[in-house]
């Protein structure tokens, strides 16, 4: 998806960057063997994550690193490591190894 589409309705943005999310990933496993992640925490997890789980890539050449967590137990409610893990990370099958 180029750069320039714009999403006029809220609604089609999560599907919008999931597209993106899985051309990005390819070319960087396509170039480097891997795709590196940062997510997100908070509040765009529930809209976000569950398309981005769909997005048929080699999770196991996809790297996740936390910059956003909060200082609770990985299996705590406000812990943004357990909702990735709940609507993006198992539903995906990302290997607890691509998990950092």
């Amino acid at each position: 998806m180029p750069v320039e589409t714009l999403v006029d309705k809220a609604e089609f943005l999560a599907e919008a960057l999931a597209a993106r999310f899985e051309a990005e990933g390819r070319h960087a496993v396509a170039a480097r063997a891997r795709f590196t992640v940062a997510p997100p925490g908070g509040s765009v997890a529930t809209s976000f994550f569950p398309p981005l789980a769909r997005v048929p890539l080699d999770w196991s050449r996809t790297d996740f690193f936390w910059g956003d967590e909060r200082a609770v137990p990985p299996d705590h409610p406000d812990s943004n490591y357990a909702v990735a893990r709940s609507l993006w990370l198992a539903p995906a099958g990302v290997p607890d190894a691509s998990v950092h």
